[in-house]
């Protein structure tokens, strides 16, 4: 009896994922001759498990039959004294199939990505340059490419930028998201199912579509229905209330087991936003992040997303895991959040596209209400303040003007 080959190395074991291989049994004799595998021996037994299929069995004379070896490491380390015994009647020794090979642990590819990406159209990107977070590393943390949102962000109108993690590994990772500067810092509840269109999926797309439609036509008892910039403006006030000038956050995320077709696993579809996100990551599978920035407050900002990936069958701070991936964000906010309203008669001061004012008589409420609607028009820059035509040495004429602060700062 003899086994093919006696000394089986396999190249591709995982931590925590079964890895089979196949040997020969063969019979040299023309005698009938009964086996046994027996439990495997060797330095290494304590931290691999192993099965034998099938267990034991007969072959007659010249026979061969193929053995299945299935074996799960829970180490990350090179096998180096692994051996399965073969019990054969009728021989003094017993056959031995030595097992060798180095077990690896996860390893995640990271891309940023400016295009914007959609359910239906299975975008394949192309990770010309991918960043490469392997648990064989032995860094606590790398830094991967810059993300932009721009030189010219403006006042609440968010931006968003796309990460992808591909996940090329049979190990089932979890990744954590975390901004270092201007993530959330609560828990975020929107009250209301409005989102703004941000070219994330055909189905969010659609959500948001039918969102904004009914928003306009249903109508609340004693209040006023709101318009698109009033709701995308409240929005933005939702994430930057505990801000300081910006706020960056995962908005959307998407993943595909196969790389072809994806599908929409946004915490955000439930209204609720976290300041750490997680998410899982198949075997063999990629996850897709939305970021979105807003902002109320010009200026350069500098930030950093922390992006964490451990395997889910791993020991917590025992087994190795891919190093932090922190990729810096960068942006400048332009504009300026002072806004100027009037509170005097009409026709004594208008802006220069003719924005409706309001009396003295209409409450502070409404006025709020109708700056926000006004005032981030483009064109809406300028106040023009008439004070009449008045003799040499007459009384004063005065005109109020306020100011409004629509940052947080």
């Amino acid at each position: 009896m003899d086994i093919s080959p006696p000394h089986a190395y396999l190249k591709s074991i995982f931590r925590g994922v079964k890895t089979c291989t196949n040997v020969e049994l063969i019979n040299l004799t023309l005698l009938e001759a009964d086996f046994k595998w027996l439990p495997p021996t060797g330095s290494d037994v304590s931290w691999i498990d192993v099965s034998v299929t099938p267990p034991s069995g007969q072959l007659r004379g010249h026979e061969r039959t193929t053995v299945q070896i299935s074996l799960i490491a829970s180490k990350q380390q090179t096998i180096q004294d692994f051996r399965i015994p073969c019990l054969v009647d009728g021989m003094p020794d017993q056959l031995e199939c030595v097992i060798h090979g180095d077990v690896q642990g996860l390893t995640v590819l990271v891309n940023s990505a400016i295009e914007q990406m959609t359910l239906s159209s299975n975008t394949q990107l192309e990770l010309t340059m991918p960043l490469t977070a392997t648990a064989s590393k032995s860094c606590k943390s790398i830094e991967g490419q810059p993300i932009s949102f721009g030189e010219d962000v403006g006042l609440y109108a968010p931006v968003q930028r796309w990460i992808e993690i591909v996940n090329p590994t049979p190990m089932v990772a979890e990744l954590t998201t975390r901004m270092v500067n201007f993530g959330l810092l609560t828990q975020i509840k929107l009250s209301n199912s409005y989102c703004p269109h941000l070219s994330i999926g055909n189905e969010i797309s659609a959500r948001s579509q039918d969102t904004v439609e009914t928003t306009k036509t249903e109508r609340l008892d004693g209040v006023e229905e709101k318009p698109e910039r009033r709701l995308l403006y409240d929005w933005c006030r939702t994430f930057l209330s505990n801000s300081r000038g910006a706020c960056i956050f995962v908005h959307t995320a998407m993943t595909s087991e196969d790389g072809i077709y994806y599908k929409s696993v946004s915490k955000g579809s439930n209204r609720v936003f976290e300041p750490v996100s997680s998410w899982m990551i198949p075997a063999f599978g990629r996850l897709r992040l939305c970021l979105v920035c807003v902002a109320d407050l010009w200026g350069a900002y500098k930030d950093c997303v922390e992006l964490i990936a451990r395997s889910v069958s791993g020991r917590r701070h025992l087994d190795p895991e891919p190093p932090t991936v922190n990729l810096p964000v960068q942006f400048t906010v332009i504009g300026c959040p002072i806004l100027l309203t009037a509170t005097s008669p009409f026709g004594q001061i208008t802006n220069s596209v003719g924005r409706k004012l309001r009396s003295l008589s209409q409450t502070m409420e409404f006025l709020e209400r109708d700056l926000v609607i006004s005032a981030f028009t483009e064109q809406a820059k300028r106040l023009n303040v008439r004070f009449g035509d008045r003799f040499i040495g007459s009384s004063s004429v005065n005109r109020t003007v306020r100011l409004h602060n629509s940052s947080n700062q």
